[in-house]
């Protein structure tokens, strides 16, 4: 991927994530004493099911630690 589809990917998944949140904001199915707290963990609930299946995920995963902590990020 090139820096623009990196973008671009990032911006559709977020996005994406975003509105199915919103979505179930709008239904009612949150509760509404959940504040950022349980808002976070939901949101990287449905970045996860967005995410590899678990055999392709560890694979990638232990390449993608060993960038975090050669890259400082």
């Amino acid at each position: 991927m090139n820096r623009d589809e990196q973008k671009q990917f990032v911006e559709s998944l977020t996005e994406s994530v975003a509105q199915s949140v919103i979505k179930e904001i709008n239904e009612g199915n949150i509760p509404s004493n959940w504040d950022g707290i349980e808002l976070r963990w939901l949101l990287a609930e449905h970045f996860e099911r967005n995410t590899l299946n678990k055999r392709e995920r560890q694979a990638r995963y232990r390449e993608y630690e060993n960038a975090v902590i050669v890259n400082n990020l």
